[in-house]
């Protein structure tokens, strides 16, 4: 993996979609990590075995944190990090 591209958080929990964005972004040499619940990327965040610049997620995601939940923690735990919402 090319050390100049970022490592992105993925958070969705539609499996379909998630697997065609982790591909995209992928393809475009990004590392990218998956997360199909707001629980499972928080816990990825916390657990700061990578280091993320950005983090794409869902804003609805069922059960537990929603992606609008995650700005703030991503902030504290990884000043330099950036996020992006969407819904579909």
């Amino acid at each position: 993996m090319d050390q100049n591209f970022p490592t992105i958080l993925l958070v969705e929990d539609d499996q379909a979609l998630q697997t065609v964005l982790e591909t995209a972004l992928s393809d475009e040499g990004f590392e990218v990590v998956t997360a199909s619940s707001g629980t499972a990327g928080m816990e990825a965040l916390a657990a700061g075995e990578k280091q993320f610049q950005a983090e794409v997620t869902d804003i609805l995601l069922g059960k537990g944190p929603q992606g609008w939940e995650h700005r703030p923690s991503c902030s504290r735990s990884h000043p330099r990090h950036s996020g992006d919402l969407y819904d579909r």
